[in-house]
């Protein structure tokens, strides 16, 4: 072994056997706090504000209704049985928008981003429907033009419509 080598190696050895033992040993877990103990009148409340509000708000589902507290149990306990203080929401927008994606957090402007939520939902669908309904009428048109003039070429209903409709339509004429 060379000199430096060596020299390096008492020194790392002798640098571990100085350190001190506390430092190397994880702090003990801090315990978890308690939950704060739930009213006997919640289950009640939760039906109650379940059979008035039974579908998701930010998504308008009814499959796997949750009621979430707006002001968590946790920190504003006195809050727990008021109405005002629940909104319903599906498990995924319980966890995504009324936690703000974590359990240990809460979003206070929950309502808000719920309602957001939906009326972004809403319009895409609408924005679908209208497109939809634009590509069956010019499906329609373009089938009245075929029965006036059925030698008419793929190549001339084809500068006639949009390039997404063309795609479409090629779809449409080939199956069986």
């Amino acid at each position: 072994m060379s000199k430096p080598y060596f020299r390096a190696v008492v020194a790392v050895v002798f640098a571990l056997s100085t350190v001190d033992s506390a430092w190397c040993q994880e702090e003990p877990a801090k315990p978890e706090p308690a939950k704060p103990e739930r009213s006997p009148l919640w289950p009640a409340a939760r039906a109650l504000h379940l059979k008035r509000w039974p579908c998701c708000a930010a998504c308008a589902t009814i499959e796997a209704v949750e009621c979430h507290h707006i002001r968590p149990v946790g920190l504003f306990p006195q809050y727990e049985l008021e109405p005002w203080n629940f909104i319903s929401l599906c498990r995924k927008h319980h966890f995504l928008l009324g936690h703000a994606e974590s359990w240990r957090g809460y979003n206070e402007f929950v309502i808000e981003d719920a309602a957001r939520h939906l009326m972004r939902i809403r319009e895409n669908q609408r924005r679908a429907k209208e497109r939809k309904d634009k590509l069956k009428a010019e499906q329609d048109r373009l089938d009245a033009e075929r029965r006036k003039d059925p030698g008419m070429s793929w190549d001339d209903r084809r500068d006639r419509l949009p390039v997404l409709a063309v795609h479409r339509l090629r779809l449409l004429n080939s199956a069986p």
